[in-house]
């Protein structure tokens, strides 16, 4: 399992995860992801009239009273009027929610295939891990985690699918929060143009599907147009024409 650091847990995430593998429900060759809720993590809160205001960046005056000395008071709590158990990648390879999608399968069965997720969290045998190769530091460290493991998922011949009867919750820095460490745009843009490359030019060596076969399993896919889709390779070469 690889989750982010700043993430809370259901109880027994564990045992939930596990267990559609042990049961046979699943297949070894199926990433897992955990359904998703976002996660309040503190509130600041004004020292002189007690007014609170979400997590993100440090406010500068209260509406309130007008004071301006803010201490973070913790909350720790899934939001679970913010929850995510579909996501997609648009033609670019970028991560995108998609609420449509989302919506669709909302109240179907517990576990359902989906098309990608945001890469805080997976969940797969060990030896499945590293015979997929691990994951490829050319995909840099931030924004294509959820591109890179959906895609190897998928086009190894294997699933990714959610389990909607476990959990996790992620801090997302909304508000102007900021990160701990540093993010370069051309650190992204390198990264992503090596993901697209791979990807839409089927350049894996371990595929076995295409990832025209990819977004024809989800179609019709936000992000993606008619055009978008005749520009990747048809089934051919050592693709096998049934899978």
């Amino acid at each position: 399992m690889k989750i982010d650091g700043h993430c809370a847990l259901d109880e027994g995430f564990d045992v939930k995860l596990a267990e559609p593998y042990e049961n046979g429900t699943l297949g070894a060759d199926t990433t897992t992801i955990p359904r998703l809720y976002n996660l309040h993590v503190y509130d600041w809160e004004c020292q002189g009239c007690k007014w609170r205001t979400y997590q993100g960046g440090k406010p500068t005056d209260c509406p309130t009273c007008k004071g301006k000395e803010f201490a973070k008071s913790e909350v720790w709590a899934p939001r679970k009027s913010r929850l995510t158990d579909i996501c997609r990648f648009d033609s670019e390879m970028h991560f995108q929610y998609w609420a449509r999608a989302d919506r669709a399968q909302r109240n179907g069965p517990p576990i359902v295939d989906c098309m990608s997720s945001v890469g805080a969290c997976f969940f797969m045998r060990r030896d499945r891990f590293w015979g997929l190769g691990g994951l490829d530091e050319n995909h840099g460290f931030w924004g294509q985690f959820g591109t890179e493991v959906a895609c190897k998922s998928h086009l190894s011949g294997g699933r990714h699918v959610v389990n909607k009867n476990t959990w996790y919750s992620h801090y997302f820095r909304v508000n102007k929060a900021g990160f701990p460490y540093h993010i370069s745009g051309n650190d992204q843009d390198r990264a992503r143009a090596y993901s697209q490359n791979l990807w839409r030019n089927n350049a894996w060596p371990l595929q076995v599907r295409p990832l025209r076969w990819l977004i024809e399993k989800f179609w019709p896919v936000d992000g993606w147009t008619e055009a978008d889709l005749a520009k990747l390779p048809n089934l051919g070469g050592s693709f096998p024409a049934t899978q």
